[in-house]
């Protein structure tokens, strides 16, 4: 069929066996079944557990930008294909690293571009799979060309990271190229701050891949930002500190109606959620939302990751 003659493309990508099938007539279903129970997990083992402490970094950025230097400046030697090609790297690569007895997992991803923009079936697929390694990931490392300051394309992959509630850090690459032009390293440095407002939590870290300037900080940062993202805050201090948080703003009336709090639970991390019970969720003001989560930051030291608030309904009548 023609469909079977595009196989070899997939092939290309690195993938060890391919499945083509039709889930309208059945074809293919039976072997893609028998290999996925193959596949199936046994039971959550001690080292399982365990695992769950790894740090998973997905470096991302526009192709050409230098993020397979820099996963092999981070390794110490070479392990991923650098070019000066865009898009030499078609997949994402895992790559283990343990540094003071913290295990790493860091992921060199395709360069993203709009997908509008995206022609080559390959290249489609290697966007998705560098979008999927920071759903995936802990942390986003963003990488930004210092010659180029931020883009479009770099705000788009900033909304992604936002939107997945990943932690993150901008890392302005190529900055040796850049660094003696006092006047264009200012503006560029607070453009990039300008633009990338709505990651608040990011910091942002100038660096070389290429001579290896400030590449040592990155790990540490990496870390200090994954401790806040997997902080758990006890149930009596986060209910004490929100009626407290409360008691110095109250949120505002809208439309003559009252809204008011009654308790918050935290039931996830990666990054801290917190579930917040009121009677009238629908009335809460995004202006509100983000006094809460500075106050929250302020509070329980979460400055570096990013937080979620989840607002839920309950009537008066239930809570007493």
């Amino acid at each position: 069929a023609r469909q079977e003659l595009a196989l070899p493309e997939f092939y290309e990508l690195g993938l060890d066996k391919v499945y083509p099938l039709s889930a309208i007539h059945g074809a293919g279903i039976r072997e893609l079944m028998e290999d996925l129970i193959v596949c199936l997990p046994d039971e959550p083992t001690p080292k399982d557990i365990e695992d769950e402490t790894t740090v998973r970094i997905a470096i991302v950025g526009r192709p050409n930008v230098g993020k397979s230097t820099l996963v092999n400046k981070l390794v110490g030697f070479p392990r991923v294909m650098v070019s000066e090609i865009p898009g030499t790297t078609r997949d994402a690569v895992d790559i283990e690293l343990t540094v003071n007895n913290r295990r790493y997992i860091i992921v060199d991803t395709p360069g993203v571009r709009r997908k509008g923009r995206v022609k080559e079936k390959l290249e489609k697929i290697s966007v998705i799979k560098a979008l999927e390694s920071v759903q995936h990931a802990d942390i986003a490392v963003l990488l930004i060309n210092a010659e180029e300051g931020p883009t479009d394309q770099d705000l788009h992959i900033g909304g992604f990271i936002q939107k997945r509630y990943k932690g993150c850090i901008i890392c302005i690459n190529k900055w040796d190229l850049v660094q003696k032009d006092k006047s264009y390293v200012k503006f560029m440095l607070e453009d990039t701050k300008r633009r990338f407002q709505f990651l608040p939590f990011a910091p942002m870290v100038t660096m070389s891949a290429h001579t290896g300037k400030n590449v040592s900080k990155l790990l540490p940062l990496t870390m200090e930002i994954f401790k806040q993202y997997v902080t758990r805050v006890n149930t009596g201090l986060l209910n004490r500190t929100f009626r407290k948080i409360l008691a110095k703003h109250p949120p505002p009336a809208r439309g003559g109606r009252m809204l008011k709090f009654y308790y918050i639970t935290q039931p996830e991390i990666r990054p801290p959620t917190f579930v917040l019970f009121c009677n009238r969720p629908e009335d809460i003001h995004f202006s509100y939302e983000r006094y809460l989560v500075n106050r929250f930051r302020e509070a329980f030291h979460l400055e570096r990751t990013p937080i979620r608030l989840i607002f839920r309904g309950r009537s008066e009548n239930e809570e007493n």
